[in-house]
């Protein structure tokens, strides 16, 4: 089975910008205006996959870093599932599109990453644990963009919806990264690995493709 992958990296003090889809993208060398240069954030890469028979061409799912971890901002990155091939298809995604699995393990410790996506209405917690007002911070807390609770997210257990995808539409989103309250450090170096999720093709015909997803956190250079 063919498998395609794509890696965007974050350096320290670089923002993307978005060119209209999550693969269109301009790159600025202008690091921001706030901020402390004293603060030593780490660089973030996204790597996807996609799989799945005949479908491997006709679809693509790709992340990108939309911005870096700063003194003022948390890192975010972009994910989005995009028809390429010349019909429309009616397919069932996650939602928010294309991602609903929130939580990342490390790979080599006991370390984890949340993600929370820009739509959080209907995100809640485990019953048992105290849900936050909200889920991401608007501050660092001792110097690290920090979850605010040891329970990950989670986007009720209902039903994927089924969309349409026109030839070169794309349906994606953004999601915050946060460090878990688990961890001995801030963003543990190395890669996240999350369970894979699925994107399922109703019309005009039946097949379903699995999608994957690593973050790599790094030492800035």
């Amino acid at each position: 089975m063919d498998r395609r992958t794509w890696l965007t990296t974050s350096a320290v003090g670089t923002v993307s910008v978005l060119g209209g889809c999550v693969g269109g993208r301009t790159w600025s060398d202008t690091p921001p205006e706030s901020g402390s240069e004293a603060a030593e954030w780490p660089e973030v890469a996204v790597h996807t996959t996609i799989s799945g028979d005949e479908f491997d061409d006709v679809f693509s799912f790709e992340g990108a870093v939309d911005q870096p971890p700063t003194d003022d901002t948390p890192p975010q990155i972009e994910l989005g599932v995009r028809n390429d091939g010349d019909d429309t298809y009616e397919v069932q995604l996650p939602y928010p599109y294309p991602w609903r699995s929130y939580g990342g393990e490390h790979t080599d410790e006991d370390a984890e990453i949340h993600l929370v996506p820009a739509d959080t209405e209907k995100l809640y917690a485990d019953p048992d644990e105290d849900q936050p007002d909200e889920w991401v911070p608007e501050l660092p807390a001792d110097g690290c963009w920090t979850a605010q609770t040891e329970s990950r997210p989670v986007w009720p257990d209902v039903g994927y919806p089924t969309v349409e995808l026109d030839p070169g539409e794309q349906k994606g989103g953004t999601v915050t990264v946060l460090s878990s309250p688990i961890n001995d450090e801030c963003f543990p170096r190395g890669t996240y690995t999350f369970p894979d999720d699925w994107l399922r093709i109703v019309r005009p015909e039946e097949a379903e493709l699995d999608l994957g997803l690593d973050i790599d956190v790094i030492d800035p250079e």
